[in-house]
C-alpha cells in the first residue's frame, strides 16, 4: 500500500492551525490584561516576530522537498531496526 508523502502536510497544517489559535489567544490576553507600557508592546512585537519567523523558516524548509513522491508502508517498517 502506497501513501503520498503530502498526507504529512495535512498533519502539519493542523499543527499550524492549533499553534495559530494559541498565538491569537495569547496575543489577545497580553493586550487585554497586560500592563499598558512600552515593555508590553515590545514583548508583543518580539512574540509576533518570533512566531512569524518560525513559520516562515518552516515554510522555506518544507518547500524544498518533493511532496509528490509516495512511500509504501512495508518500506517504512523495514527501515526500523528490530521489526
Amino acid at each position: 500500500m502506497t501513501i503520498p508523502i503530502w498526507y504529512l502536510l495535512i498533519f502539519y497544517g493542523l499543527f499550524l492551525l492549533i499553534a495559530g489559535i494559541f498565538f491569537l489567544f495569547n496575543f489577545f490576553h497580553i493586550v487585554k490584561f497586560g500592563l499598558n507600557e512600552i515593555k508590553t508592546g515590545l514583548v508583543l512585537l518580539m512574540y509576533a516576530g518570533s512566531f512569524t519567523a518560525v513559520v516562515i523558516i518552516n515554510i522555506e524548509i518544507i518547500s524544498q522537498f518533493d511532496w509528490t513522491q509516495t512511500i509504501t508502508i512495508r518500506e517504512l517498517f523495514t527501515t526500523i531496526p528490530g521489526l
